[in-house]
């Protein structure tokens, strides 16, 4: 239940996967379920993905650093992540890559 709420809010929530104790779960257990890396990889992926449509709430324009830094995730992941979200068209968004610097547009 605290994973929903935390979800569904409308704050930055931690992406580490160990401090919502899933782990224990059938769906995440490595012993009991051939996909258990893969299913902890989508959950990371959606908190990150939660963590950038929050920033995007906030920020009209931010840097690729700082956006990790509040996520608490490594440039690259935050940049495959935002750019899977743009594509998806989830929301509107550029990334100046020379720059480091991401900006939010509002459809």
């Amino acid at each position: 239940k605290a994973i929903v709420d935390n979800y569904l809010s409308t704050e930055l929530i931690t992406v580490s996967v160990d401090e919502y104790g899933v782990k224990g779960l059938e769906l995440f257990h490595q012993k009991k379920n051939e996909y258990a890396l893969l299913h902890l990889n989508n959950f990371r992926k959606q908190l990150i993905q939660h963590n950038l449509r929050i920033i995007s709430l906030y920020y009209d324009r931010i840097s690729l650093k700082r956006a990790a830094a509040l996520i608490g995730a490594g440039l690259d992941e935050v940049e495959t992540e935002l750019c899977e979200i743009i594509n998806n068209k989830l929301f509107v968004a550029r990334i100046d890559r020379p720059s480091g610097i991401i900006n939010f547009k509002t459809k």
